[in-house]
């Protein structure tokens, strides 16, 4: 699969095993900044549902990015594999419907306190069984390795196989 032309973080080796583990499924999105990930999951199949209030965070700033995220999903011709949906996640998670998704992959706000909330938010929502991908589990990023190190001793997910790649961290939700 070709490399979308897209700003973004997400190394090749992550972009390709986030597009093997989406390819086919229903997936959930937890922050999209410009859509890389909306448009990778999207060429490899999947139907994504895209969550970001696209005004950006304290790392970024106030970055407004729904404009360059809805020119690249166009752009790369995924607009009819993709549900848009514009706020903070704990605004618009609630209102989706529990079981929903095949697979989950956040990559919002990097604090622990957001990435927590994120985690607790996302749950309810995959399907028992399904995919837990979390993108900057890396040291870079101690927020996001706490709260996942906390799912994942909690009981209420495993490790998948590999459980990283790059800092693509890989959870199965029990």
């Amino acid at each position: 699969m070709r490399r979308p032309a897209i700003d973004s973080w997400t190394t090749d080796v992550e972009a390709a095993e986030l597009a093997r583990r989406a390819a086919g499924r229903m997936v959930l999105e937890v922050g999209t900044f410009k859509g890389f990930g909306t448009v990778l999951m999207a060429q490899a199949g999947a139907t994504v549902w895209a969550v970001d209030w696209h005004r950006g965070d304290a790392v970024l700033g106030a970055t407004d990015t729904l404009c360059a995220w809805w020119t690249n999903v166009r752009r790369h011709h995924v607009e009819d594999q993709v549900v848009g949906l514009v706020g903070r996640s704990e605004t618009v998670l609630p209102m989706l419907r529990p079981a929903s998704f095949d697979l989950a992959f956040v990559d919002a706000e990097h604090s622990y306190e957001a990435a927590a909330a994120d985690i607790q938010l996302t749950l309810p929502l995959v399907k028992p069984g399904g995919l837990l991908l979390f993108h900057d589990y890396s040291a870079v990023w101690p927020g996001v390795v706490r709260a996942v190190d906390e799912l994942a001793a909690s009981g209420r997910a495993e490790r998948a196989s590999p459980p990283t790649v790059g800092s693509l961290a890989a959870l199965i939700l029990r």
